[in-house]
């Protein structure tokens, strides 16, 4: 292919890439996004985190890089899901270009033979990638930015590691190595699970970067792999007592989490090659031992693969460095490390590529053999339109699924009926359904949820909690009580209840029972906003306006995007007679409410307050 004839086709690339996602730009934040973006304190004001250097964050909250994307996107949008749809597109696009280089770049190296040259597979690969709907649950979920981030790096790092090699002079190999590793620390910034790399540039260095003495091989990789190895130690000590992911999670011990991976290996390479019943939360049965049928099945299917690629490296390195950069990038969420959600799709985002290269090197040479009877123009052709179709496909298949991702009732439903049995299914969509004010539904779900196996995805007590909200919405308060104190039968420290139920409490009239089970909270979680503000409207109540007026305050500094604590903040500034402070944080409130009723309510208090100010 011509150069320019390769910029047509990226552009094209990038292009139809826009258009597929284009749907989702205007998206609602779903799942993790809640407390990853909207309750994220440090994402507001990073300067505030009690370990804001980076290497302390990375040890604490793994994800520093990401953070930081996230901050800009804050910085400028706020709570606006559109601008952070809209930089995850873009990412995707940018990893989607490096894919097309590194592939191109690999097929160079690798001296494979083929009718083709490495423009059009590359090309075929990137387009796959690109538009492959695998990839909607890494790209049309804000909050896994993580993965397409530590990808755009991870990329980056081993083609300045690549060109490190090539280069002769010690000067130009050592700054390409500088900036490879420097672009290593900010993959594994924006995911952990980028502590790959090392082992994958060894596997890469002794496939394609051939003349070079197994000195220089570990010279390259062995710093970084000790590195990886001794920082990964200490984040994993760092995780403690973690019931999320780490060997201390109680009902799921690494053997199991092992043999289940297996299966979920299976899943994965299926929805590469078979993109159908993708689903956000699957209800996956965690294996008991290796004589399960499909348990061992899964062992002996993915051992055979492997065992064909490393046969199939000396005849085709190309296939087997693709299937087993699949497995090398995919084992830190799937090997012997557990992790309580044992599934997750947009885990596969950077080992597609591995599976991805094979396929479209395999796909245009055997399209290209089956038509050996007819002339090369007509098989150029031919292959072009199997390719064509291929990727139309793929695109038409990543617009559908790009639809449940438009909203929370639309995803939680797309999960509800393909996983009926798992409570947190069942919990998200009727929280998504209390939401959108459609109550008899949302009973519906949060009582099927407290039904379902309490298999660990959702706290039983943030059911109650919910369920108590709908009551309390549809003005059913006595029940509401009935349900947040049941709750707190066998929760009783759980904050969002014990919040809850001060809110119940004070609209049926108990201030006195409501201070004790606000300052109950409060000693729980000192640093919630949502209990602050409780704790504010009971001294209002009580008419200690400053005291009032201070809990206000401290719940806007905590969360400073909920209008409605501007407005308390006000009124009780109003209370006490500081009529200045009182006009400043109405202001505050009209800046980000979004309510054009409550907007001019509050345009009027301000002028009523202006009024007030001239007055004296």
């Amino acid at each position: 292919m011509k150069k320019n004839h390769i910029i047509i086709s990226l552009i094209i690339m990038v292009s139809v890439t826009f258009m597929v996602y284009s749907g989702v730009i205007n998206g609602e934040f779903q799942f993790d996004d809640e407390k990853g973006i909207v309750e994220n304190i440090a994402i507001k004001e990073p300067g505030r985190s009690s370990y804001n250097g980076f290497f302390m964050s990375l040890l604490y909250s793994g994800r520093p890089v990401t953070d930081m994307t996230f901050a800009l996107n804050y910085r400028f949008g706020r709570l606006d899901p559109m601008g952070y749809h809209l930089i995850n597109i873009l990412l995707h696009i940018c990893v989607s270009v490096l894919v097309f280089l590194f592939i191109k770049k690999t097929i160079v190296l690798s001296c494979t033979r083929s009718p083709f040259t490495p423009g059009p597979i590359a090309l075929t690969a990137s387009f796959i990638f690109a538009l492959h709907p695998l990839n909607t649950q890494a790209v049309s979920y804000i909050s896994q930015r993580a993965e397409v981030l530590s990808a755009l790096f991870y990329l980056s790092a081993l083609l300045f590691l690549i060109k490190s090699v090539e280069q002769r002079l010690f000067l130009r190999k050592a700054f390409l190595y500088t900036v490879a590793v420097l672009s290593w620390i900010l993959s594994t910034g924006a995911k952990m699970t980028a502590i790959s790399l090392p082992f994958v540039m060894l596997v890469y260095d002794y496939y394609f970067l051939k003349e070079r003495t197994f000195i220089d091989r570990i010279k390259l990789s062995g710093p970084l792999i000790l590195g990886g190895i001794a920082f990964s130690a200490v984040y994993l000590f760092r995780l403690g007592a973690s019931q999320e992911i780490g060997f201390s999670i109680n009902d799921l011990s690494s053997s199991r989490y092992l043999l289940t991976q297996f299966k979920v290996i299976i899943t994965y390479i299926r929805l590469l090659f078979l993109p159908v019943l993708q689903n956000l939360d699957y209800e996956y049965p965690v294996s008991r031992g290796l004589f399960e049928i499909r348990t061992a099945l899964s062992m002996l299917a993915v051992s055979a693969i492997i065992g064909l690629a490393v046969i199939l490296r000396h005849r085709s390195g190309l296939i087997s460095f693709g299937v087993l950069w699949f497995f090398l990038t995919l084992a830190p969420t799937s090997s012997i490390i557990p992790v309580r959600d044992v599934i997750f799709e947009h885990r596969v985002y950077l080992p597609s590529i591995g599976l991805i290269l094979s396929a479209a090197f395999i796909l245009m040479n055997v399209s290209y053999l089956l038509l050996s009877k007819y002339g090369q123009k007509i098989r150029n052709a031919a292959t072009a339109v199997v390719i064509v179709a291929v990727i139309a496909a793929l695109a038409a298949t990543t617009w559908k699924r790009n639809e449940v991702w438009k909203s929370r009732q639309a995803l939680w439903s797309d999960v509800v009926s393909k996983s009926p049995g798992k409570s947190r299914a069942h919990f998200n969509l009727g929280h998504a359904l209390l939401e959108k004010g459609l109550y008899a539904g949302a009973i519906r779900e949060l009582e099927t949820a407290l039904k379902c196996r309490d298999d660990g995805s959702v706290d039983k007590a943030d059911i109650y909690r919910e369920l108590g909200a709908v009551l309390f919405r549809m003005g059913r308060i006595d029940e509401a009580i009935t349900v947040y104190r049941e709750g707190l039968s066998f929760s009783p420290a759980h904050t969002g209840l014990l919040n809850n139920f001060t809110i119940a409490l004070l609209e049926k009239g108990g201030i006195d029972e409501a201070f004790v089970y606000a300052d109950m909270a409060l000693k729980t979680a000192p640093f919630n906003g949502d209990i602050h503000n409780s704790m504010g409207e009971i001294y209002f109540r009580k008419g200690e306006y400053s005291k009032a007026a201070g809990h206000f305050i401290k719940a806007i500094e905590l969360n400073p995007d909920i209008p409605l604590r501007y407005w308390n903040a006000a009124i009780s500034m109003e209370k006490l007679g500081n009529i200045r402070e009182a006009y400043k944080y109405m202001n505050l409130y009209i800046s980000i409410e979004k309510n054009e009723a409550d907007r001019n309510e509050a345009l009027i208090y301000m002028e009523n307050l202006k009024n007030n100010l001239d007055r004296k």
